[in-house]
């Protein structure tokens, strides 16, 4: 019938469109998520020892600060662009780079010995580990299937804060 012809068409369309995936979609997401928290991990070990990096590297306290500054300004410039760069390089990709300059200039963090290289290489890191989370999220989308993703979106740590000040919870 004439009637169906749309209804078809796109049918036919998000089969097409659909990514078939023959990999476990659970443990992309747990490798991906480890990528991930590896970086919240090193910021919170960062914040955790500024003074004992303060007191190795002899500078103020008030010096090291510089130590987060840097590495979270250059984190939150590199967030918005990552779709950009995602689209240019592709998603897999863009996240492998990211993982790999990020493990590099984690150890040149290791060991930088004065206080202006570790605050350059964390400058550095944080350029390398903001395009980890949204691509994490992205990745982790893309791998599930179409009627797996809004159970996905349920339980991402994101939809379930939108939905406890959705509804006042607080």
């Amino acid at each position: 019938r004439s009637s169906d012809l749309p209804y078809i068409r796109i049918v036919v369309e998000l089969r097409m469109n659909t990514n078939i995936n023959t990999t476990n979609p659970y443990l992309i997401s747990f490798i991906v998520s480890m990528a991930t928290f590896m970086e919240v991990l090193d910021t919170t070990i960062a914040n955790v020892a500024l003074s004992h990096i303060a007191g190795s590297l002899g500078a103020t306290s008030e010096e090291s600060t510089w130590v987060l500054t840097s590495y979270l300004v250059s984190n939150g410039i590199v967030l918005p662009l990552s779709g950009w760069l995602a689209g240019v390089m592709g998603r897999k990709n863009f996240f492998m780079v990211c993982i790999l300059c990020f493990t590099v200039t984690s150890l040149l963090c290791g060991l930088a010995n004065s206080l202006g290289m570790l605050i350059l290489f964390r400058l550095l890191q944080g350029i390398a580990g903001g395009g980890l989370q949204p691509m994490q999220q992205a990745i982790i989308k893309d791998s599930f299937s179409l009627g797996k993703r809004i159970y996905v979106d349920l339980l991402s740590f994101q939809s379930i804060h939108a939905l406890m000040f959705e509804n006042k919870a607080f």
